[in-house]
């Protein structure tokens, strides 16, 4: 077996064919440095630079001290980034510049099983998916049991908050206890379930009004749905009036199935 050694040369043309165009810091087709085509043929590395340049956007709308803050991110391209010779380098230099921009909420990639809840009034909340159970069908309709933990509310001051699909490294310190809840997943009546215990009835709630949005409170709800049922797209439903926002109780929540 014969071993072939790319040179630095050589790796940067073969990165430069293999461009995803991810990055939104720089154009991907003009990328000419080993940096530059680096982070544009590896997602991972296209994510991280989206994610640097949300923060830096972001940090800086919010910072009185502008001309400081960006001759910071300058001295940091060009004295730790720019001189890095691998991926690894490159990676730890962009986790590092984020947390620094972050520093009161570090973040970490999101799992797949971790879900936005809601952000609102310099907060934010997630769900946590711990197991899912198919129950029943009815034609196009499914109902689904899920296991979830939300999470405690997590300060980020001025609103900055994270861009979806990460999450504050501490977040793992904010789970609540498991609840059983469950999803029909239905274009004409989409609905959450959980168990009221004061009623000790199951309640259903329709999150969307007529436009398909999850308006205020129910934005949360709203985004388990379309994570479960539509794997995060804004979800496709045809909602009259009578139905939009809905709520009914139900004594067990197969009986949604025999709701109109």
């Amino acid at each position: 077996m014969t071993l072939i050694k790319l040179s630095i040369a050589s790796l940067t043309i073969v990165c430069g064919m293999m461009y995803n165009s991810h990055a939104v810091s720089f154009d991907c087709s003009k990328a000419t440095t080993l940096v530059e085509s680096l982070i544009c043929s590896d997602d991972r590395l296209s994510q991280l630079d989206d994610l640097l340049n949300e923060s830096y956007k972001k940090t800086i709308s919010n910072n009185s001290q502008k001309a400081k803050l960006k001759s910071e991110q300058l001295s940091w391209m060009k004295n730790i980034r720019n001189k890095c010779k691998s991926y690894e380098c490159l990676a730890a230099s962009y986790e590092e510049r984020i947390n620094a921009l972050t520093s009161s909420n570090p973040l970490k990639k999101a799992d797949k099983n971790i879900v936005n809840g809601r952000c609102h009034m310099d907060v934010c909340w997630w769900w946590k998916i711990e197991k899912t159970e198919r129950i029943k069908s009815n034609g196009e309709s499914t109902l689904i049991k899920l296991l979830v933990r939300g999470s405690g509310e997590i300060s980020f001051p001025n609103g900055n908050y994270p861009p979806n699909g990460f999450i504050p490294i501490e977040i793992d310190k904010t789970w609540n206890k498991v609840d059983e809840v469950f999803i029909f997943c239905s274009s004409k009546l989409p609905t959450y379930i959980s168990l009221n215990e004061e009623k000790k009835k199951f309640i259903g709630i329709v999150p969307f009004s007529e436009d398909g949005i999850a308006p205020g409170v129910h934005e949360g709800i709203g985004n388990l749905y379309s994570h479960i049922c539509h794997a995060g797209k804004e979800p496709i439903i045809q909602l009259d009036s009578s139905v939009a926002l809905k709520e009914m109780e139900l004594s067990d929540p197969v009986d949604i199935l025999n709701e109109r």
